[in-house]
């Protein structure tokens, strides 16, 4: 979705207790700007490869001395257009990323990459992860499994914060209870096909019968 549309998100989403993150579609500083200047302070960042990485990406979300973001404090939807006069000196704080980890190099630097300051939270991509070996979708095989297993073990080893998406066999529940601290639930438009198929389905199922 565009810039405009996830404004609208985030204003919804002031009017209730919980926290909007924005999931970024990549790692171009002028769109984190952006999106940090309309007010959005937790972010999610895709295909992060290397502490390096990891390290400028933080950098580019962060005003001087602590990073490179550009200023317009004064003018943004963030600082409610200069009415937070504390707003540059709190937006560091008050900012939360989540790196997603998405190929098996990645999974190799887990823990160098979860210990880069600023980086709260890794997120295991794990279809596009399956992708980084040729096995896009299988999250049943063997090979996919042993690099999820890996990324677990490291991060919990090195006492990462680590989220993901329900993977065959695992549930929202079941990543909750094992300790991940954050999950991808429903996706609207999915629960919409879902609830679609279902109706359809059903409406068949008494043509059938009658």
């Amino acid at each position: 979705m565009g810039l405009e549309t996830s404004i609208d998100i985030l204003r919804a989403v002031m009017g209730s207790d919980t926290e909007a993150l924005v999931r970024v579609p990549g790692h171009d500083p002028n769109y984190l700007k952006r999106v940090l200047d309309a007010g959005a302070e937790s972010l999610m960042i895709p295909m992060v490869e290397t502490p390096e990485q990891a390290g400028d990406l933080v950098a580019a979300c962060r005003y001087p001395t602590l990073g490179k973001r550009g200023f317009a404090a004064p003018a943004v939807r963030g600082s409610r257009y200069g009415m937070e006069e504390n707003y540059i000196h709190e937006a560091t704080d008050r900012l939360f990323i989540a790196a997603q980890i998405e190929t098996a190099a990645s999974v190799e630097r887990t823990v160098e990459i979860g210990a880069i300051n600023g980086i709260d939270l890794l997120f295991l991509g794990s279809g596009d992860l399956s992708g980084s070996i040729g096995k896009l979708a299988q999250g049943d095989d063997p090979e996919v499994k042993a690099l999820v297993q890996s990324f677990e073990d490291k991060a919990r080893g090195a006492g990462i914060p680590i989220g993901g998406i329900p993977r065959p066999g695992w549930s929202v529940g079941d990543l909750g209870a094992a300790g991940w601290m954050m999950a991808a639930g429903g996706v609207d438009t999915m629960m919409l096909r879902d609830a679609g198929l279902a109706d359809i389905q059903a409406f068949r199922g008494k043509v059938a019968a009658g």
